[in-house]
């Protein structure tokens, strides 16, 4: 049986795979950006980031995940910034 991408992110940051929408989601789109975009069919990508992000998601291709994954990056960024003021 073929090992998913959110059990690959879980394995990496050694925690459970609940644990990467609880606390570590930032870490997790830091590994799949830096991921090659054929390890994983674009279905998988759509599975672990509608899980990381709350979100459905339904890309048609990787390059195009990634770009969604940097708008993320950036909203937490921005939200966290706002939290500071």
């Amino acid at each position: 049986m073929a090992i998913g991408l959110l059990d690959t992110l879980a394995d990496r940051l050694d925690v459970f795979i609940s644990d990467l929408r609880l606390w570590c989601t930032l870490p997790a789109f830091g590994i799949m950006l830096e991921m090659d975009n054929h390890l994983y069919p674009i279905s998988e990508w759509n599975r672990a980031l509608a899980y990381l992000s709350g979100r459905p998601c339904a890309f048609s291709n990787v390059p195009e995940a990634k770009k969604y994954i940097l708008s993320l990056i950036k909203e937490v960024e921005l939200d966290g910034e706002r939290n500071r003021t």
